[in-house]
């Protein structure tokens, strides 16, 4: 949270959706990935192909209502925090969606 209560999430961002009282996020964050976090003198297309190959994600649950931000957390803590904070089972992100979860 800055001065003027924006939320920055740094990194690529992969997926995120929203209603009335939560965001949630999906992120790719380049530091986070091992060939990637080194890559001075790396050329572009092979830090590309490292950063996009990567299955390296986590995830972020932002409160609109009370400006509490959780994560960052691996899909099954991410998850597990969603049923926790007893989130609207429609706010989901493609990743929830294409693992039927």
């Amino acid at each position: 949270m800055d001065s003027v209560n924006r939320v920055l999430i740094d990194g690529h961002i992969m997926d995120y959706n929203y209603d009335s009282v939560y965001i949630v996020v999906e992120q790719k964050l380049k530091d986070s990935i091992p060939e990637c976090a080194n890559s001075k003198g790396m050329n572009y297309q092979v830090y590309k192909k490292a950063f996009d190959n990567s299955p390296f994600r986590q995830y972020w649950i932002v409160n609109l209502e009370n400006n509490n931000i959780f994560g960052t957390y691996k899909l099954d803590a991410y998850l597990l925090k969603k049923k926790e904070l007893k989130i609207n089972n429609d706010l989901i992100l493609e990743v929830e969606k294409i693992n039927r979860i």
